[in-house]
């Protein structure tokens, strides 16, 4: 697995360290590996991972946003891609990096994916209220599906997956709408 796009030098270290990570983290937490150590896996000095990296942490936020923009980048460059391919192919992304999403979920850091999602988003502190609010309410109920899925052990395909959230949407949406046509 791969999770980064193809090396440039710069990349090539960033991409070393990230997949050296991934690696250690199958085996341990991520407290009790050291800088030293992953450099050591990674075959890279401590001074190159400092070049890239402020924190083992940020080595797994910047290859999940990484992997965002890669994945929307294809599908934005796809010829043959039109709206309804949007969710099935980000759960389909989901799908194939599996591997390197189940370190979050096991590191605790599931969060980093809702920051991904905002970030793609453009969900930002300097936007006016009324844009903000409804990409944080799209992100948050995004998320709260591939959370629940990753967290139910990842199951349904991407294509049911994608059919269970539009019909899922569609349901909310009626609700919604009966909800307020009934308020006096």
């Amino acid at each position: 697995m791969s999770p980064t796009p193809a090396p440039t030098p710069q990349n090539f270290v960033a991409q070393r360290i990230t997949e050296a990570l991934v690696d250690l983290l199958r085996a341990q937490p991520l407290e009790a590996i050291t800088i030293s150590a992953l450099c050591a896996h990674a075959q890279v000095g401590r001074a190159s991972f400092y070049r890239h990296f402020d924190s083992k942490e940020q080595v797994l936020t910047q290859a999940a946003a990484r992997l965002i923009q890669q994945w929307a980048h294809q599908l934005e460059n796809d010829p043959s891609a039109h709206p309804a391919m949007v969710f099935e192919s980000l759960f389909q992304h989901f799908y194939d990096y599996q591997p390197f999403y189940s370190v979050l979920y096991r590191q605790g850091m599931a969060s980093t994916v809702l920051e991904t999602i905002k970030l793609k988003l453009d969900l930002t502190d300097d936007l006016p209220n009324d844009a903000a609010y409804p990409k944080a309410f799209f992100a948050h109920g995004l998320f709260g599906f591939i959370d629940e899925w990753f967290r139910r052990g990842a199951k349904e395909s991407p294509r049911a997956l994608n059919q269970l959230f539009a019909s899922s949407a569609q349901s909310s949406l009626e609700g919604l709408k009966a909800l307020y046509q009934k308020q006096p």
